[in-house]
């Protein structure tokens, strides 16, 4: 998983790790609930600023 600063302001890695386990199947999904929690807490937190969120989930899970 990469997240830019923009995750991390406001997201926890706790947080970050339990959304991604919750979604494990689908790590799209996971991806998108995490920038768009990014981005509602973003604007709860600092009205009308909202700095960059990129998140990327990477699977390295070795296939036999």
């Amino acid at each position: 998983m990469l997240c830019s600063d923009g995750v991390w302001e406001f997201i926890n890695p706790k947080t970050v790790c339990a959304t991604i386990y919750q979604n494990d199947s689908d790590l799209k999904k996971a991806a998108i609930e995490l920038a768009q929690q990014s981005w509602k807490r973003w604007l709860h937190n600092e009205i009308n600023v909202v700095d960059d969120i990129t998140v990327m989930i990477f699977n390295l899970k070795v296939l036999k």
